[in-house]
């Protein structure tokens, strides 16, 4: 036990811990439940594992009931330390508010996701939480406040989400793959872009429809196509229609 504390940084250990909840699908809060103890014990050591006893980690392994031993223990960490050894680069999403860099939504191999807060955004004087479950701080937010604050920007419905799966050529339903293809004007004033693209600003502008073009935007999402996702516009947005199957008209004069 005393070689494992020198061997692996609290960190390495709480990565270990969260890799195992992860690949059996728990959240925190299911996981508290199931070996007895407080959610916020498991957030803490997640997110401020220095700050967390060697005790604490090894009771809630021990709790598990996963016989994760210190061999097992070992072989998590390989697999943290190959990863982060094989050059792989994580997917990441540049999330603007206002024109200013707000910070970085990450995908992570296993596929969580994390978010850290940009230097800049956190020195600026208008700086504040894009929730309150994600508060102001340096380095990475692990907890699954960041899965479910970005999954709350995308359409509720899953049939929905399917169709954007298959309108966009998606990755998957996870709310990292579905931003990638529609986070550029999601719901709020929340912009997310991939890393290798820039922020731009388009001019205001409007189409004069006709009834028929009319009535293929009012009945589109009954004909397979969610939200206005007509198939010759790729401009497709979602923050006017709140997520939901909505657009936004304008009547001009008579």
């Amino acid at each position: 036990m005393m070689s494992f504390q020198k061997i692996y940084s609290p960190t390495q250990l709480a990565n270990a811990m969260k890799l195992v909840r992860q690949q059996n699908g728990w959240t925190q809060s299911e996981l508290a439940k199931k070996i007895g103890i407080k959610q916020a014990t498991i957030s803490n050591f997640e997110n401020n594992p220095d700050n967390t006893t060697l005790t604490t980690f090894f009771k809630i392994l021990q709790s598990l009931e996963l016989s994760m031993t210190l061999c097992d223990a070992k072989k998590c960490l390989a697999r943290i330390n190959r990863t982060a050894k094989s050059g792989v680069v994580m997917p990441k999403l540049v999330t603007w508010m206002n024109n200013q860099r707000v910070g970085e939504l990450t995908k992570l191999a296993n596929g969580a996701h994390t978010f850290k807060y940009a230097p800049e955004w956190l020195a600026s004087r208008y700086a504040r939480p894009l929730s309150l479950s994600l508060p102001l701080q340096r380095g990475n937010i692990t907890s699954d406040a960041v899965f479910n604050f970005f999954d709350n920007l995308l359409p509720d419905s899953p049939i929905v989400r399917d169709r954007i799966v298959k309108r966009y050529h998606a990755k998957s339903r996870q709310p990292f793959d579905l931003l990638s293809e529609i986070g550029r004007d999601s719901v709020g004033a929340v912009t997310l872009i991939p890393e290798d693209e820039t922020v731009t600003h388009p001019i205001m502008a409007w189409e004069k429809l006709t009834e028929a073009r009319l009535e293929e935007v009012l009945t589109a999402y009954k004909a397979d196509i969610p939200l206005g996702m007509i198939r010759e516009e790729n401009d497709f947005r979602i923050s006017v229609a709140g997520a939901q199957e909505k657009t936004a008209l304008l009547r001009i004069g008579n």
